[in-house]
């Protein structure tokens, strides 16, 4: 008898100048650990890595956005691109109706030139999913993905890529070759053992080095003045 799932709701939670101290000092330990996880390049080119999970729900798109807005509050050009090309949903973080973006651009309909958009963050860029395609997973492995990278990567200082569950599709390790690592996000009470090992297999079948975990959605309790923090980073060993 399978155990019956608990029941969970979507949130589009986004760091502002009223966030809690201890969610804003987690978010800063992530950008510290992912900066000293990937080296400075010889030839300049910046940070490039995606954020995903193993099931759906466990929060990978709220971190991808605020680890962005870390990085960006950081005076770095960062760049979320949405390459979640089922269910897209970083247009959401930014109370934007996204028509047009990733997919319209690698199937030739979009020129470079309206594929970035500004954010009400300083230093802080996106390129949203586009049109839901037929076909991801060909997009995603295409030539013109493996450009576009290549070229972003000269005019970013970090690129973060938020990717579809690696339980549910392969698309986001198909990226592997052109990233510098991945984050994995990890919901307490929600994601499975079996899941997560299984997903972490399947990244390190693809060559991608995993630079740690994300514990999301964990039981915050009070230590006299302190607060445990609710998102919690952890290397992978």
């Amino acid at each position: 008898m399978k155990k019956a799932r608990l029941k969970t709701t979507r949130t589009f939670f986004k760091l502002n100048d009223k966030s809690p101290f201890f969610v804003i000092e987690a978010f800063r330990n992530i950008k510290t650990n992912i900066c000293f996880s990937i080296p400075k390049k010889e030839d300049g080119s910046g940070k490039v890595f995606f954020v995903s999970s193993s099931r759906i729900m466990e929060g990978k798109s709220t971190v991808t956005v605020n680890t962005a807005i870390t990085f960006a509050r950081s005076n770095i050009k960062t760049l979320i691109i949405d390459c979640d090309l089922r269910k897209p949903t970083i247009s959401k973080y930014f109370n934007t109706k996204a028509e047009n973006g990733l997919s319209n651009y690698l199937s030739g309909q979009l020129t470079y030139d309206k594929l970035i958009n500004k954010t009400d963050e300083a230093n802080l860029f996106t390129i949203y999913s586009g049109t839901i395609p037929p076909n991801p997973l060909e997009l995603l492995a295409s030539d013109t993905m493996k450009k576009l990278l290549e070229k972003l990567t000269k005019e970013y200082e970090c690129i973060i890529i938020d990717t579809p569950p690696i339980e549910s599709v392969s698309d986001g390790l198909v990226l592997a070759p052109y990233v510098d690592g991945c984050v994995l996000v990890v919901k307490q009470k929600w994601s499975r053992y079996d899941d997560v090992t299984s997903a972490i297999r399947k990244i390190e079948f693809a060559k991608c080095k995993i630079f740690g975990f994300v514990l999301n959605d964990c039981v915050v309790e009070k230590e006299g003045k302190y607060y445990k923090n609710k998102y919690g980073y952890g290397a992978y060993k």
